[in-house]
């Protein structure tokens, strides 16, 4: 399990807020040829995380030089929404509400 108390960035500057009082889980998540750290409150799915990993890539978060958004995404799926942010390899995952 990864820590959140080594080196900080901006992505978890901007989040810390959000889980300073919840616990938080994390796995590595081999997907795409890249082992991605996945931080989550709550339970998700391996389709879910395969699905958000999916659009994020198509958009190119993990690329910084083409990325076209600041690391924080909203990702629909057909069944509920997501706020996520990417630093990296590093993703933390939020359950928004049901679409």
């Amino acid at each position: 399990m990864k820590s959140l108390t080594g080196p900080v960035d901006l992505a978890l500057i901007l989040i810390y807020p959000l889980i300073m009082n919840a616990t938080i889980d994390s796995i590595e998540f081999l997907h795409a040829n890249r082992i991605f750290t996945i931080f989550f409150r709550e339970d998700l799915a391996f389709t879910e995380v395969r699905a958000i990993l999916d659009h994020l890539l198509a958009n190119h978060a993990f690329d910084a030089h083409l990325r076209q958004e600041m690391g924080w995404y909203q990702v629909e799926l057909s069944h509920a929404s997501f706020e996520v942010w990417v630093s990296n390899l590093d993703v933390v995952i939020q359950r928004g509400a049901t679409s």
